[in-house]
């Protein structure tokens, strides 16, 4: 395939121009047509398609990919037909994947031209989103014929003298069955957009344990007439949490499902308060530890008025309950805001040494009874280690972490202290502020809350006591075993029980219990900072 001489711009838009020198008559563009598998026209802006979600649509009729009926015609400068184009175009879309593509002149993920047309090749693309182009690409690839048993990008020879022989050596080879070693012409089409729907906050969280856009650049549905109203709960050091509300039956605004989203803006989104409207989202989806999250976000917020807008919609946090501590209950709340009422801070906390003893079966002449911290580091051990309300402290080697790869002792101490649902390990406590909240008997049970974020909070004036309210965001890390932490927002986030206050410190969860116990925040309050002139939330946690 020859390169080919571009015209003049001018000579595009005017009826007659004069061009000096040869006018290459090769091709000069593709011209990618689409329409709807079924041969239907492609929808409008106004009523775009479903998103698949590479499978995880919460609509099984969305979930399949979806299918595109292409034709191509190379052209000449002209706009007349190349009949002398006769190679391979490789087919991609943006954005989103090719599935595959199939038809009398399909190989792989390229179509072949005869004569500078191909016709009626399906083309199935999943993970679109928003204004999706095909485009098709001329590589250079020429795909071997089905007899031809020595491909020229593997034949052994140098076909074009340039002194580089087959695939991968040679550049111009773009596959081992490519059969010419020749670069392409670069050649280009692409088609008019095919309208899909934006993803909402649900949508990038995945409906599940994983975004299905992990890797890539997302634009994320904010608009209300398209169903979203995505408000900030929450202003961190380190970006800003939306969810995603909708209105139940008695008209109130709730959380959606998966609709919490942690962006991640590298510092504290200058402008945005808590309470605000995000107008318009677009990042990149990442997991962090199991964490998901939008990095690198570029986003607009309408700040909210209570004048104007009413007021403040920061919904009521879901309740975590004891028994919900569980992934499948807890991961449509991930980046939510949570909260969780008459639990009690863990009733072991300190600088001091765990005492090492012997692990003893409960039972002996049980076979199946395991030691639930037998096996650590590749290495079996009957160690167990007993703590006591001032020795948490497994950092046996003073270095200010525990290490879970190399140092048997410190990992197999650790699994012990999650292992007593009162316990918090105190290099836990140390370097986040973080402690354990317990819910009920077993280890299961319990969850992590960090208040670093509240001066003069302290844990360890607590341990044992019933807090009769904590909430914040819900954060998600895969390693370990608490893998579920609340971080509170500020000091409006925990209600202490009053001193003296014997009712409240013994409360139980239950229906007796709440007259008991202080009112919890009020959500349109807590938290909620005034805009300043600077405005520069230089005290977010």
């Amino acid at each position: 395939m020859r390169a080919r001489a571009l015209l003049p711009l001018a000579c595009l838009s005017l009826a007659a121009c004069v061009v000096r020198g040869d006018v290459d008559k090769g091709t000069y563009r593709v011209e990618v047509s689409l329409t709807m598998a079924d041969g239907s026209p492609l929808p409008e802006e106004t009523s775009p398609l479903c998103l698949d979600l590479r499978g995880a649509s919460p609509d099984p009729a969305c979930r399949a990919p979806r299918a595109f009926k292409m034709d191509l015609v190379a052209r000449d400068a002209a706009g007349q037909v190349d009949t002398t184009f006769n190679g391979a175009l490789r087919v991609t879309v943006r954005p989103g994947t090719v599935i595959r593509v199939t038809g009398d002149a399909a190989s792989g993920r390229n179509v072949r031209l005869t004569n500078g047309v191909a016709t009626g090749q399906l083309v199935e693309v999943s993970g679109t989103f928003g204004p999706t182009r095909i485009g098709v690409e001329d590589v250079g690839f020429v795909p071997e014929d089905a007899t031809d048993a020595e491909p020229g990008c593997a034949n052994g020879r140098d076909d074009d003298g340039d002194g580089l022989v087959d695939y991968p050596a040679d550049p111009g080879c773009a596959y081992a069955n490519d059969d010419t070693e020749t670069v392409g012409t670069g050649v280009v089409g692409v088609s008019a957009p095919i309208w899909f729907a934006y993803p909402s906050a649900p949508d990038v969280q995945g409906w599940g344990t994983a975004t299905p856009f992990a890797g890539e650049s997302v634009v994320v549905e904010t608009r209300p007439e398209r169903g979203a109203n995505l408000i900030v709960t929450r202003i961190a050091s380190g970006g800003m949490f939306a969810s995603d509300l909708q209105k139940d039956a008695s008209g109130a605004w709730v959380p959606k499902p998966y609709g919490g989203l942690y962006v991640f803006n590298f510092s504290v989104p200058p402008g945005v308060r808590v309470c605000d409207r995000v107008t318009y989202l677009s990042g990149t989806m990442s997991e962090f530890f199991g964490y998901t999250e939008l990095s690198f976000p570029s986003y607009s917020v309408h700040p909210w008025d209570t004048s104007v807008d009413g007021p403040c919609q920061v919904p009521e946090p879901h309740v975590i309950g004891n028994g919900d501590v569980k992934d499948a209950l807890l991961e449509p709340f991930e980046a939510g805001f949570v909260r969780v009422s008459g639990a009690h801070v863990g009733g072991k906390l300190g600088s001091g040494m765990p005492v090492e003893t012997r692990w003893q079966p409960v039972d002996p002449t049980d076979p199946k009874e395991q030691n639930p911290c037998g096996r650590i580091a590749n290495t079996t051990t009957d160690v167990k280690y007993a703590f006591s309300a001032d020795a948490t402290n497994c950092d046996f080697d003073g270095s200010g972490s525990i290490d879970f790869t190399k140092d048997v002792a410190e990992a197999t101490c650790s699994c012990w202290c999650y292992q007593d649902p009162e316990c918090t390990q105190y290099d836990t406590f140390r370097a986040r502020g973080a402690f354990r909240l317990v819910l009920g008997p077993s280890p299961a049970d319990t969850l992590q809350v960090n208040a670093g974020a509240v001066t003069g909070f302290s844990p360890l004036a607590l341990r044992g006591k019933t807090l009769p309210h904590v909430q914040g965001t819900l954060a998600n890390f895969s390693g370990g075993n608490l893998n579920w932490t609340i971080e509170v927002r500020c000091g409006d986030d925990i209600v202490e029980c009053a001193a003296g206050d014997d009712a409240c410190l013994s409360c139980v969860p239950g229906a007796a219990c709440q007259a008991a116990m202080p009112k919890p925040p009020d959500t349109q309050t807590a938290c909620v900072k005034l805009r300043t002139a600077s405005d520069d939330d230089s005290d977010s946690n």
